[in-house]
Protein backbone atom coordinates (compact mmCIF):
# COMPACT_ATOMS: atom_id res chain seq x y z
CA UNK A 1 0.00 0.00 0.00
CA UNK A 2 2.65 2.56 0.81
CA UNK A 3 4.27 2.22 -2.95
CA UNK A 4 0.30 3.10 -4.21
CA UNK A 5 0.34 5.96 -1.53
CA UNK A 6 3.54 6.94 -2.82
CA UNK A 7 2.78 6.63 -6.85
CA UNK A 8 -0.44 9.14 -5.88
CA UNK A 9 1.74 11.38 -4.77
CA UNK A 10 4.84 11.42 -6.89
CA UNK A 11 2.84 10.23 -9.89
CA UNK A 12 5.56 7.08 -10.12
CA UNK A 13 6.58 3.84 -7.51
CA UNK A 14 9.33 2.19 -7.23
CA UNK A 15 10.58 -1.94 -5.33
CA UNK A 16 12.61 -0.86 -2.38
CA UNK A 17 13.16 -4.11 -0.75
CA UNK A 18 13.28 -2.16 2.42
CA UNK A 19 10.89 -0.05 4.19
CA UNK A 20 9.74 2.88 1.86
CA UNK A 21 6.72 4.28 3.96
CA UNK A 22 9.57 6.43 5.67
CA UNK A 23 10.35 8.09 2.97
CA UNK A 24 6.50 9.82 2.06
CA UNK A 25 6.88 13.34 2.99
CA UNK A 26 2.91 13.70 3.10
CA UNK A 27 2.23 11.04 5.22
CA UNK A 28 0.99 11.78 8.75
CA UNK A 29 -0.10 8.07 10.37
CA UNK A 30 3.17 5.98 9.52
CA UNK A 31 3.18 2.33 11.00
CA UNK A 32 5.39 2.27 14.20
CA UNK A 33 6.48 -1.65 13.27
CA UNK A 34 9.24 -1.97 10.27
CA UNK A 35 7.74 -2.23 6.86
CA UNK A 36 6.97 -6.27 5.55
CA UNK A 37 7.65 -6.79 1.88
CA UNK A 38 5.78 -9.94 0.73
CA UNK A 39 7.66 -9.11 -2.27
CA UNK A 40 10.80 -9.48 -1.18
CA UNK A 41 12.04 -12.57 -3.49
CA UNK A 42 9.48 -11.73 -6.30
CA UNK A 43 10.96 -11.20 -9.90
CA UNK A 44 10.51 -7.43 -10.96
CA UNK A 45 8.21 -8.53 -13.74
CA UNK A 46 6.28 -10.37 -11.69
CA UNK A 47 5.85 -7.10 -8.96
CA UNK A 48 4.87 -5.06 -12.17
CA UNK A 49 2.27 -7.73 -13.08
CA UNK A 50 0.94 -7.51 -10.33
CA UNK A 51 1.14 -3.46 -10.40
CA UNK A 52 -0.79 -3.85 -13.55
CA UNK A 53 -3.51 -6.02 -12.12
CA UNK A 54 -3.78 -3.61 -9.06
CA UNK A 55 -4.30 -0.81 -11.75
CA UNK A 56 -7.19 -2.88 -13.29
CA UNK A 57 -8.51 -3.31 -10.16
CA UNK A 58 -9.04 0.22 -9.09
CA UNK A 59 -9.87 0.97 -12.47
CA UNK A 60 -6.43 3.45 -12.46
CA UNK A 61 -5.15 3.73 -16.41
CA UNK A 62 -2.42 5.63 -15.11
CA UNK A 63 -0.45 2.99 -12.20
CA UNK A 64 -1.33 0.73 -14.59
CA UNK A 65 0.62 2.57 -18.22
CA UNK A 66 3.32 3.38 -15.40
CA UNK A 67 3.88 -0.54 -14.70
CA UNK A 68 3.74 -1.21 -18.50
CA UNK A 69 6.47 1.73 -18.63
CA UNK A 70 8.60 -0.16 -16.01
CA UNK A 71 8.10 -3.74 -18.13
CA UNK A 72 9.45 -2.23 -21.06
CA UNK A 73 12.75 -1.22 -19.82
CA UNK A 74 13.09 -4.01 -18.36
CA UNK A 75 12.20 -6.52 -21.05
CA UNK A 76 13.87 -4.59 -23.81
CA UNK A 77 16.38 -2.36 -21.94
CA UNK A 78 17.66 -3.62 -19.70
CA UNK A 79 17.67 -7.30 -18.68
CA UNK A 80 18.93 -10.30 -20.18
CA UNK A 81 17.12 -13.17 -19.05
CA UNK A 82 17.41 -16.80 -19.55
CA UNK A 83 14.96 -18.88 -21.47
CA UNK A 84 13.35 -20.48 -18.15
CA UNK A 85 12.61 -17.03 -16.38
CA UNK A 86 11.38 -15.72 -19.81
CA UNK A 87 8.88 -18.92 -19.98
CA UNK A 88 7.97 -17.50 -16.35
CA UNK A 89 6.26 -14.27 -17.79
CA UNK A 90 5.11 -16.38 -21.07
CA UNK A 91 2.74 -17.88 -18.26
CA UNK A 92 2.31 -14.98 -16.55
CA UNK A 93 0.63 -13.19 -19.43
CA UNK A 94 -0.91 -16.41 -21.79
CA UNK A 95 -0.87 -19.45 -19.64
CA UNK A 96 -3.11 -20.51 -16.89
CA UNK A 97 -1.01 -18.68 -14.31
CA UNK A 98 -2.22 -15.63 -16.01
CA UNK A 99 -1.63 -12.71 -13.39
CA UNK A 100 -3.75 -9.91 -15.05
CA UNK A 101 -6.24 -9.35 -17.77
CA UNK A 102 -4.35 -7.53 -20.27
CA UNK A 103 -7.56 -5.91 -21.99
CA UNK A 104 -5.60 -4.43 -24.91
CA UNK A 105 -3.36 -7.25 -25.21
CA UNK A 106 -0.27 -4.99 -24.65
CA UNK A 107 1.82 -7.65 -22.14
CA UNK A 108 1.12 -10.47 -24.98
CA UNK A 109 3.00 -8.12 -27.43
CA UNK A 110 5.59 -6.98 -25.14
CA UNK A 111 6.54 -10.70 -24.15
CA UNK A 112 6.55 -11.39 -28.02
CA UNK A 113 8.92 -8.19 -28.68
CA UNK A 114 10.98 -9.26 -25.53
CA UNK A 115 11.68 -13.01 -26.73
CA UNK A 116 12.61 -12.12 -30.17
CA UNK A 117 14.99 -9.64 -29.02
CA UNK A 118 16.12 -12.42 -26.78
CA UNK A 119 16.28 -15.48 -29.49
CA UNK A 120 18.12 -12.75 -31.89
CA UNK A 121 20.70 -10.50 -29.34
CA UNK A 122 21.54 -13.06 -26.35
CA UNK A 123 20.78 -16.72 -26.72
CA UNK A 124 22.35 -19.68 -28.91
CA UNK A 125 20.81 -22.55 -30.55
CA UNK A 126 21.26 -24.23 -26.90
CA UNK A 127 19.20 -21.73 -25.33
CA UNK A 128 16.55 -21.27 -28.10
CA UNK A 129 15.56 -25.02 -28.36
CA UNK A 130 15.70 -24.91 -24.58
CA UNK A 131 13.23 -22.14 -24.78
CA UNK A 132 11.08 -23.38 -27.78
CA UNK A 133 10.67 -27.09 -25.42
CA UNK A 134 9.84 -24.97 -22.69
CA UNK A 135 6.99 -23.24 -24.29
CA UNK A 136 5.36 -25.46 -26.54
CA UNK A 137 2.09 -25.98 -25.02
CA UNK A 138 1.80 -22.34 -25.66
CA UNK A 139 0.82 -23.04 -29.64
CA UNK A 140 -1.01 -19.33 -29.81
CA UNK A 141 2.61 -17.76 -28.50
CA UNK A 142 4.89 -19.69 -30.62
CA UNK A 143 2.24 -18.86 -33.74
CA UNK A 144 2.56 -15.26 -32.72
CA UNK A 145 6.52 -15.22 -32.13
CA UNK A 146 6.83 -16.46 -35.42
CA UNK A 147 4.67 -14.18 -37.28
CA UNK A 148 6.32 -11.26 -35.97
CA UNK A 149 9.54 -12.36 -36.77
CA UNK A 150 8.24 -12.85 -40.26
CA UNK A 151 6.95 -9.22 -40.60
CA UNK A 152 9.63 -7.82 -39.22
CA UNK A 153 12.00 -9.16 -41.56
CA UNK A 154 9.25 -8.34 -44.58
CA UNK A 155 9.77 -4.31 -43.26
CA UNK A 156 13.54 -4.85 -43.10
CA UNK A 157 13.83 -6.38 -46.51
CA UNK A 158 11.48 -3.68 -47.62
CA UNK A 159 13.34 -0.87 -46.22
CA UNK A 160 16.65 -2.11 -47.19
CA UNK A 161 15.15 -2.28 -50.60
CA UNK A 162 14.03 1.48 -50.09
CA UNK A 163 16.94 2.58 -49.44
CA UNK A 164 19.20 0.46 -51.74
CA UNK A 165 16.99 2.39 -54.75
CA UNK A 166 17.22 5.84 -52.92
CA UNK A 167 20.91 5.30 -53.08
CA UNK A 168 20.71 4.57 -57.04
CA UNK A 169 18.89 7.43 -57.21
CA UNK A 170 21.33 9.82 -55.54
CA UNK A 171 24.21 8.35 -57.25
CA UNK A 172 22.12 9.47 -60.87
CA UNK A 173 21.77 12.86 -59.71
CA UNK A 174 25.37 13.13 -58.83
CA UNK A 175 25.95 12.23 -62.53
CA UNK A 176 23.42 14.45 -63.95
CA UNK A 177 24.62 17.53 -61.91
CA UNK A 178 28.66 16.86 -62.07
CA UNK A 179 28.30 15.72 -65.79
Amino acid sequence: MDRFVNFLYLNEYQRHIETEVSDIAHAENKPDVSYSDFTRDMKSVRFDLEVIKFGEFLEYPALIQAAYAKMVEQLLTRGRFTPRAMRDFVEWTHGTDKVCKDKQGLLKQLIVGAVIMHMDRSWGDSQLNEFLGLVEHHPRFLSGVMAAKELHKKKLLESSQKLEKKKRRDVKRKRITSG
